[in-house]
């Protein structure tokens, strides 16, 4: 019997090992597969200048937070499941003898699909969308949540000419329990979610290339209960050639932010690397537009669900829920990043990698206080990763950055009096084996 007061990804365990009891004594078919993956995550952070400046006066945030994950995968064609289950903790959050606890266990992805042939399929329920470099549309994995979305999708693939279509769509409600809603559609979360969104992604295979192209259309609504609409539509390239690798992307956005405000704005990205033996070396170039000071319309780039840790340097200054402001208010000022990244594979087991990133606004910025215009120049993010891989199924990751910011910087982040040195420091250790498959 399950004790009442387990948690859902206490359940998920116990049933699993009835289930692997039960699968261990079957002769299954060929065409079903059935496997249970583990992953624990811990991280150690050192938090002291991390997504803006520290100030004097204050103190580093120190922590461990953990995320477990349990996943199931069924196949038996033409029907596939997955489902995940996850905790996501800080360590100590609660005491060590306890019977309830906060909500910290959740489902991060629970869908079904369905094959009607080889060129058609269905996926419903919650799921990763995760696109091409997860610019735009990514799983966030860096994150211990992760980010998942409940939708529909279809996919259509013309293998002879190595094209792939996907379709989605979501429709969002919050703040109530069924069966208790009879009236009403209004959607209280508006600001952090949309109430729905849909999307066309085409990708095209080339033996040394692809292609992506997104449609994107993302509703949110606002207190009056009308809905804002954006549009996003960009396209991704890549070409692969021997030991060079160069990606190319760009995005146009158009329409009303979650505020309400008139939208129009940009990004593009180059990126090229090259591997040379057991180093890979690599340089490139992200814009996103920002907004003049003063301006009542949003030319700020938002790449509303990417994993936006991967491209703007690993103390998340950047895209990843946080302002760089005009100062006084308004909009972001928008981002220039020339970036360089050096990685090498020290041993079979061992990569060390170091990105440098120097920062510039794309648009001027102008002092609240005295109207002058700043110097463009945001300052310099060195990022040093250490990974050990002793096995397969385990690593273990050290990382260092260190932010040299300028004054613009500070006035764009609104840090008054930061402290001289800003970094950040991170041990994560993982541990993600296969702990059952019937093949």
């Amino acid at each position: 019997m399950i004790p009442t007061h387990a948690t859902p990804l206490t359940s998920a365990a116990i049933a699993l090992a009835a289930l692997i009891a039960v699968l261990s004594t079957v002769t299954d078919s060929i065409a079903q597969q059935f496997t249970a993956d583990l992953e624990i995550r811990p991280r150690l952070e050192v938090r002291n200048g991390f997504k803006t400046p520290i100030l004097e006066g204050q103190n580093p945030a120190a922590f461990v937070e953990q995320r477990s994950r349990l996943a199931l995968n069924f196949t038996d064609s033409p029907i596939a499941v997955r489902l995940v289950m996850q905790d996501v903790r800080i360590w100590g959050n609660h005491g060590q003898i306890y019977k309830t606890e906060a909500n910290l266990s959740n489902v991060y992805e629970a869908w079904a699909q369905y094959a009607f042939n080889e060129a058609w399929l269905v996926r419903f329920g919650r799921m990763q969308l995760n696109y091409d470099n997860a610019r735009f549309l990514g799983n966030l994995d860096w994150a211990q949540q992760g980010r998942s979305h409940d939708a529909l999708l279809f996919r259509h693939t013309l293998t002879p000419l190595r094209i792939t279509v996907d379709v989605a769509l979501t429709w969002n409600q919050a703040g109530f329990a069924e069966p208790a809603r009879l009236i009403d559609n209004f959607y209280p979360l508006g600001a952090a979610n949309n109430k729905t969104m849909q999307f066309i992604w085409v990708n095209k295979q080339y033996d040394e290339a692809s292609v992506s192209v997104l449609l994107h259309n993302d509703g949110r609504q606002l207190a009056d209960e009308s809905m804002a609409w954006m549009q996003t539509m960009g396209t991704f390239m890549q070409y692969r050639l021997g030991e060079y690798n160069v990606q190319g992307e760009g995005y146009y956005q158009t329409g009303d932010d979650a505020a309400g405000n008139e939208t129009a704005a940009w990004l593009v990205g180059l990126e090229s690397t090259r591997k040379l033996d057991d180093l890979t070396l690599g340089l490139g170039l992200d814009i996103s537009s920002g907004s003049e000071s003063g301006s009542t319309s949003n030319n700020s780039f938002m790449p509303l669900y990417g994993t936006n840790h991967k491209f703007y340097g690993f103390m998340d200054y950047f895209h990843v829920g946080n302002a760089f402001r005009q100062p006084g208010g308004g909009f972001d000022v928008g981002l220039v990043d020339v970036f360089q990244k050096l990685s090498w594979s020290a041993r079979a087991d061992l990569t060390l990698a170091l990105h440098v990133h120097q920062f510039m606004a794309h648009r001027d910025v102008v002092d609240a206080g005295t109207g002058q215009t700043l110097d463009s120049y945001l300052g310099t993010e060195l990022d040093f990763v250490a990974t050990w891989r002793p096995a397969p199924s385990a690593s273990f990751v050290f990382g260092y950055s260190i932010m040299l910011q300028t004054d613009t910087m500070n006035a764009v982040k609104g840090a008054v009096n930061p402290q001289a040195h800003q970094s950040w420091a991170f041990v994560m250790l993982r541990v993600a084996p296969r702990v059952f498959s019937n093949q």
